[in-house]
């Protein structure tokens, strides 16, 4: 039987029949290919191990016909040392399983030149399958090698990274640049399936568009992001070969970051500009924090927010104006806040410095408070800005997020530019409400004005006193407290805020009562306290009126003509409040206009009982004046004075 192999010219056996005419002419033609190849053949002959070798086999191996002994060993013997174990391996490996040979190996020729050489070959066996030899071919690779290592050595130098994948999807070759970018060395990789080193390129584009390009011929590229553990975004370039797909790619996650920045710059910039746009037109804080929640967070980044501005009437207190996003319950838990309250707002807003608070665990360093706002609002992150007018602080913004934050100073400056901005629109609102109050007092004062023009006696005053006072001053309660012409007492007249048990203790006082306003009523010294503990810590006496009376805040101011000092106009609050210029103001203004209706009522009245003692004493002397009328017998005469004048008694008949 004569051994076959596909595609590689073996010749005959030597221990074979000679063959026919037929046989001959074939075998010689095979010979021939052979030699024009460049192909040696070689029979390896079992169960000894004889090896017959031609001459192209003995040229490439490095030997000659003299020196060949026809053993395996002489061969190996001009193999590079490091090749043998591989091929003694590979030779081995076939003989037990019938499985075919292939082999690249090196050899040292005798002029100590290096060939590469290529073996292929395949079992034979007799009719019991038991192999009998292993039949083979042998040629010169070394140019292809030559080109490989070129192609090689461009691919291993260039700073592209490069695999090849055959059409299997199997790694058949990657380049150092690749091995850095996708963390494996090519030991890890050649020979495995792509999708199982990177699961998560499966039914992602990078799948679909490997396998397009494979399908159409055509080469294709895409940007694509590939998670951990590579965490990064490359540029794909696939191009197809008879090999299988060529794939060139490189690490673009910088650039993408910097476009990414850039487009996170540039879309800031708008927002701020359409922010600023719409915090121009709003009216007031809750117009503020709708544009806050609608476009200010976006910019930010955040997940809900507040502004928080000072309590008009009440300095120890904020108002917070909170996002709806934040839910109702913290929308009502935390309208109001004291300033001493252990929470980022208070502190921005009591020291003027922002605080910025990165994650749950700072926020519980911070305090319980604020863990608790947490629960409410569901964030774990805050930063809270001062908003500024001057050197004051007008109010805090704060922003929240549900995921820690890290601050960079990229966010940092945002987050101050929109603060800088929500500060302008609430100057320019509270401006615009200053405004807006100032001549409803201005109106309300003219209105005064009037109706104390009207007033004829001191009860039209005092009327109209407690008509407008708690609505001109938005006071809890109102008092006019007049100095008697005695000089050791004050008439007190109230509003009907206070009850009557304390207008009834108030109705007349001492001019040494300790008493806050009888004490500017007596001495013409304005007050102005914020809260009960100022006024008790100067009169301690007055703490059980003020108690009775619910008092915290108050304030008097005299009330004055140019002769004399008519007493004083109070005004007090259930809640602590500041004393702005504006409010001090409008105190003085509406005691000017009470004390001038006062003064012109009194000198009204002056005049009249003047007039009065005037037309009495005429009347005498005009009586003085008429003389007895005779009295003649039978006759009874009597005299009537009739006045010329009605005031003054004055002439007559």
């Amino acid at each position: 039987m004569s051994p076959t192999w596909d595609g590689v010219p073996a010749g005959p056996l030597p221990s074979s029949p000679a063959p026919s005419p037929q046989e001959a002419a074939r075998a010689s033609l095979r010979e021939l290919a052979a030699e024009a190849a460049g192909v040696g053949t070689y029979v390896l002959h079992l169960p000894h191990r004889e090896l017959v070798a031609d001459d192209r086999v003995l040229e490439l191996s490095g030997l000659d016909r003299e020196s060949f002994t026809g053993r395996p060993e002489d061969i190996y013997a001009h193999m590079h040392p490091e090749d043998v174990a591989d091929v003694i391996a590979q030779v081995e490996h076939t003989l037990s399983t019938g499985e075919p040979y292939s082999c690249e190996y090196r050899v040292i020729t005798p002029s100590g030149r290096t060939r590469w050489t290529a073996a292929r070959g395949r079992v034979v066996t007799d009719e019991s399958g038991t192999t009998t030899a292993l039949l083979g071919a042998l040629y010169d690779v070394s140019a292809i090698r030559a080109d490989f290592a070129l192609s090689t050595q461009i691919l291993e130098t260039m700073s592209a990274a490069f695999y090849s994948l055959d059409h299997d999807w199997r790694f058949t070759y990657v380049n150092a640049p690749a091995e850095a970018l996708i963390g494996r060395t090519r030991q890890e990789t050649v020979g495995q399936v792509v999708w199982d080193l990177f699961p998560a390129a499966r039914d992602s584009d990078i799948e679909a568009t490997y396998r397009a390009a494979a399908t159409s011929g055509e080469p294709t590229t895409l940007e694509a992001y590939y998670p951990e553990p590579l965490n990064a975004w490359y540029e794909i370039r696939a191009w197809p070969s008879a090999e299988g797909l060529s794939v060139f790619f490189l690490d673009i996650t910088a650039r993408r970051s910097a476009q990414d920045a850039v487009d996170h710059s540039t879309r800031t910039l708008v927002a701020i500009s359409e922010i600023a746009t719409a915090l121009a037109n709003a009216q007031d804080v809750t117009d503020l924090v709708t544009v806050m929640a609608e476009r200010g967070l976006v910019a930010l980044g955040a997940d809900g927010g507040s502004v928080a501005v000072p309590d008009p009437v009440d300095p120890t207190h904020l108002l917070s104006y909170i996002t709806a996003n934040f839910g109702e319950s913290a929308r009502a838990d935390f309208a109001r806040l004291p300033l001493d309250a252990a929470l980022p707002v208070t502190v921005a807003a009591s020291t003027g410095e922002r605080v910025l608070l990165a994650d749950q665990g700072a926020c519980e360093a911070f305090s319980a408070h604020l863990v608790a706002a947490n629960l409410a609002a569901g964030c774990q992150a805050w930063a809270s800005m001062p908003l500024r007018a001057g050197n004051q602080v007008i109010g805090v913004l704060t922003a929240g997020w549900k995921q820690a934050q890290v601050f960079p100073a990229e966010q940092l400056d945002l987050l101050d530019t929109y603060a800088a901005q929500c500060a302008q629109a609430l100057q320019r609102m509270n401006a615009r409400e200053a405004e807006r109050v100032s001549a409803a007092q201005q109106a309300a004062l003219v209105a005064v004005a009037r109706a104390l023009g009207e007033a004829d006696d001191e009860d039209g005053v005092l009327t109209v006193f407690a008509a407008h006072s708690s609505s001109l001053l938005h006071a809890d309660g109102s008092a006019l407290c007049l100095r008697e012409a005695g000089g050791t007492h004050v008439q007190v007249v109230t509003t009907d805020a206070y009850t009557s048990e304390v207008r009834s203790r108030l109705q007349r006082l001492p001019v040494d009562f300790p008493l806050p306003a009888v004490h500017t009523a007596v001495s013409g010294i304005p007050f102005f306290h914020h809260d009960r503990a100022q006024s008790l810590a100067l009169f301690p006496g007055a703490q059980e009126l003020y108690t009775a009376g619910e008092v915290e805040a108050s304030a008097a101011v005299p009330l004055r003509t140019h002769a004399q000092l008519l007493g004083c106009l109070s005004v007090s609050f259930t809640r602590p409040r500041r004393w702005p210029p504006a409010d001090r103001d409008l105190l003085e203004a509406f005691a000017t206009l009470i004390a001038q209706a006062l003064g012109r009522v009194q000198a009204h009245e002056a005049e009249r009982a003047a007039s009065a003692q005037v037309a009495r004493f005429s009347e005498t002397l005009q009586r003085s004046m008429l003389t007895e009328p005779p009295q003649p017998d039978h006759l009874q005469l009597a005299v009537r004075y009739s006045p010329a004048a009605a005031q003054a008694e004055v002439g007559g008949d």
